[in-house]
């Protein structure tokens, strides 16, 4: 890797790239949270176990109309070639699928970003 590598463009662009993974693992996630918690599909998704498997199809759905793959911002690609079945766009709609809790929990816990606020942990995340 060269000296050019971590330029202030290609940071930019990763932590752009960073934050609309979390933006879209939060929006995909309350969208899913609609259908996976109804009562009329909420036992049916259990049983079958197919929850997952329907929020990495919606995400890859969300990464092709965007043309979207995390893997194209970290590389670099001049001009960025979108590709609709490669491992980035895989990776990127997986990432979104599975990545709401990880998004929830920074919020949550370690920003103290709760509903109702949780005093005690707000306090542990501010060091006091």
């Amino acid at each position: 890797m060269g000296a050019g590598v971590f330029d202030q463009a290609w940071v930019t662009a990763v932590l752009g790239g960073l934050g609309l993974i979390v933006i879209l693992a939060l929006v995909l996630e309350r969208a899913l949270s609609v259908v996976f918690e109804w009562g009329v599909w909420d036992v049916w998704l259990a049983k079958k176990n197919l929850r997952a498997p329907l929020a990495v199809l919606a995400s890859y759905v969300v990464c092709y109309a965007l043309q979207f793959d995390i893997l194209v911002v970290i590389g670099k690609q001049d001009p960025p070639v979108f590709k609709v079945f490669s491992i980035g766009t895989f990776l990127t709609a997986a990432t979104i699928a599975g990545g709401s809790k990880g998004a929830i929990t920074l919020f949550q816990d370690v920003l103290g970003f709760a509903k109702g606020g949780n005093p005690e942990k707000v306090k542990k995340a501010a060091g006091g």
